[in-house]
């Protein structure tokens, strides 16, 4: 096995627990119950995650990724037609909430733990613009409604 599949699949692992344990335990949780929860040694989270804060921050990082990744997954498919683009609208909004659920605990612990919350979310926003446009264009959008989200 690769090193690196080893580092990434340790890093996945602690993402997933952080988000439960904070979740679970609130922002006081000890980074030795999040290495537990994660099946790693905890010098095996302080190597990736030398704080709190940087474990927080990546969870809010990943959320971010995740975000974006839809937004351009739903455009694509409505530009596939796979999909009308109300939709793959309506799918998108339904993962955002999904994700957020699933993030919420970090979102709210960030502020505690002095992490900064710098989403840039102007990417997503494009992506669903010209969904909007597109359910414009297909009709299914009502043409008096703005396709500017920023």
């Amino acid at each position: 096995m690769n090193p690196s599949d080893c580092s990434f699949r340790a890093v996945a692992k602690i993402l997933d627990a952080a988000r439960s344990q904070i979740g679970l335990h609130g922002p006081d949780v000890g980074m030795e119950a999040i290495a537990s929860a994660a099946g790693v040694a905890v010098g095996t989270l302080y190597r990736h995650f030398p704080t709190k804060v940087d474990l927080v921050a990546a969870v809010l990082s990943e959320y971010t990724e995740q975000m974006i990744a839809e937004a351009h997954r739903a455009l694509a498919r409505a530009q596939d037609e796979e999909l009308t683009p109300l939709e793959a609208l309506a799918g998108f909004l339904l993962e955002v909430i999904r994700v957020t659920a699933q993030n919420a605990a970090a979102k709210a612990a960030a502020p505690a733990l002095g992490a900064s919350i710098n989403i840039d979310e102007s990417e997503a926003a494009k992506a669903l613009e010209k969904l909007i446009a597109l359910g414009i264009t297909t009709g299914e959008v009502r043409p008096d409604q703005q396709p500017s989200i920023t």
